[in-house]
């Protein structure tokens, strides 16, 4: 795809003498084909991004100096936003300064939901009303009703990215569950560009809510638990230097946590696991309050692309590298209950190998290291690796390797084999275990056509294959290779605020044990193809 960047190099250093704003709407009445009676009605009805908010999110001002990258940066800043399905920024020399237009356009952003997916066997159903720009501020503010296999639950959510018309950012979260709540309340100023010297925010969080330990799809133990959470963090950065960027990170966190048994338990599936739930400690008592520092390596280095994640849709793609870690210091002279170091790394390599060979590898790491010297415990290491080829015309090769291993994991954390790990043929949460592998092989299509100018279309033909092995001794007992083969079509809409994409898959396990069926049909929405 031919970018359409404000790559103008030769105006960088001069003078920004007005900034003009072209925001469309929806639908282009323009066009014969959106300018029937409800293309009309749609634009009629529906507010657009005022002015003010699109020139909040810009990293210039009328009086700045031009360069060109902070153009380019702009630009990914507003098409972030799933109110605006494009944004292009261009510049002209005039009289000796820079006039800058920007042409956005802007997505349904109310959007009532009334859903039904089933996934793994499991069904799922969702009743809302959402509105992702109000009044054209830039608000999003949602209600909704979601039933699912862990709960039933009625939320009420207030999003603004751009508070009081600033780079700071609130978001407000109350959900009623039938298993308990959840309140969270942050307010926080990311490093909302590459050259952000500065960044704070705190963050609470309340929640109570039954979890569930899971073998071959069912329910075996239940804990009732209670947290508290509290975040307060500032950050610093010298900014964009020479290509790449250092970002440093200090917090405070507290987290209390309270666990059991729930009263009702599920029955027990065997013997076997009702001997290891015999010799189980699930009372859990968790005070950690502790300092932390983070540390962020990043590169100034994306393109644009379409059909690789979305579908008919600009896609910023990141073609850099990208490391960090965070360490925490939790002791009981901070008031906790233990005296451990807590550390997460990450690390990320992007690469456009070729003209039609794009590739993505990293890994993260996040474990416990206890003062007493033994080993590591809550580990867990995720790597991956993916690949993207194009090929003739609307089809595109994907494949995926992941791994993840584990090690003395805390009792409410387990790493799955299954339908929500994208092992698809199988029950969700099917098996568990210590280590999981799993290589996706998927040939694409993307439809170039459109249905009434509002819906995308795509399908998919994969192969899975996944290794499962480790864990408890009934869990050792399914341990093993699985493979599942299957067809799927991807619907979206690029007119939507949501842009999610509908995933409906048909799958078949090549090698199922007894309980498992011969062919697998779920229903889910994804961020991604």
């Amino acid at each position: 795809m031919e970018s359409v960047f404000a790559d103008t190099p030769k105006l960088d250093g001069l003078t920004i003498k007005q900034i003009r704003i072209n925001n469309q709407n929806v639908f282009s009445l323009s066009d014969d084909r959106e300018n029937g009676f409800f293309y009309q009605s749609a634009n009629f009805l529906h507010i657009r991004t005022r002015n003010h908010i699109i020139k909040a999110q810009l990293l210039f001002k009328e009086g700045d100096t031009y360069l060109t990258r902070l153009a380019n940066e702009s630009e990914r800043i507003l098409r972030a936003n799933n109110y605006i399905r494009e944004a292009t920024i261009t510049a002209d020399e005039e009289d000796g300064e820079v006039v800058i237009n920007i042409t956005t356009f802007d997505t349904w952003s109310t959007k009532p939901t009334v859903s039904f997916g089933r996934v793994g066997g499991k069904n799922k159903t969702e009743i809302g009303l959402e509105e992702a720009n109000l009044l054209g501020l830039g608000v999003n503010l949602g209600l909704s009703y979601r039933k699912d296999f862990d709960r039933t639950s009625t939320t009420v959510q207030l999003v603004d990215k751009q508070l009081f018309n600033s780079w700071y950012r609130l978001a407000v979260t109350y959900s009623d569950t039938s298993d308990g709540f959840l309140n969270d309340v942050s307010v926080d100023k990311p490093f909302y560009s590459l050259d952000a010297t500065t960044s704070q925010g705190f963050s609470v969080r309340r929640e109570k809510k039954t979890d569930s330990l899971y073998f071959k799809g069912q329910k075996y133990l239940m804990l009732d638990k209670e947290d508290e959470e509290l975040d307060v963090y500032t950050g610093w950065s010298n900014g964009l230097s020479e290509g790449s960027l250092i970002r440093h990170s200090v917090g405070l966190h507290s987290l209390k946590q309270r666990a059991t048994s729930a009263i009702e338990q599920p029955i027990i599936i065997d013997e076997q696991v009702s001997a290891y739930l015999n010799n189980l400690d699930t009372d859990i008592i968790r005070d950690e309050i502790y300092p932390y520092y983070a540390f962020d390596f990043l590169q100034d280095r994306f393109d644009k692309t379409i059909n690789q994640d979305k579908i008919a849709r600009t896609e910023d793609r990141y073609i850099g590298s990208k490391y960090g870690f965070k360490v925490g210091f939790v002791n009981d002279i901070f008031g906790a209950n233990d005296n451990f170091l807590k550390l997460e790394g990450y690390l990320g390599k992007h690469l456009q190998l070729s003209k039609d060979v794009f590739v993505s590898t990293g890994a993260s790491v996040d474990f416990e290291l206890p003062n007493s010297g033994t080993a590591a415990r809550n580990l867990m290491v995720e790597y991956y690796l993916k690949t993207y080829i194009n090929q003739s015309g609307a089809f595109k090769f994907y494949a995926d390797f992941i791994g993840n291993q584990s090690q003395d994991l805390r009792l409410d954390r387990q790493l799955f084999m299954g339908e929500q790990a994208g092992f698809r043929g199988y029950p969700l949460r099917y098996l568990s275990g210590d280590r999981f592998h799993k290589l996706t092989l998927e040939q694409r299509y993307f439809s170039d056509k459109d249905l009434w100018r509002l819906f995308n279309f795509g399908a998919a033909v994969f192969f899975d294959i996944g290794k499962i092995s480790g864990g408890s001794q009934f869990e050792r007992s399914q341990n093993g290779v699985y493979k599942s083969v299957g067809i799927g079509l991807r619907i979206t809409s690029n007119r939507s605020s949501r842009g999610d994409i509908i995933h409906i898959d048909l799958s078949s396990p090549l090698n199922a044990k007894e309980d498992v069926g011969d062919l697998q049909f779920s229903i889910k929405t994804k961020t991604v193809f």
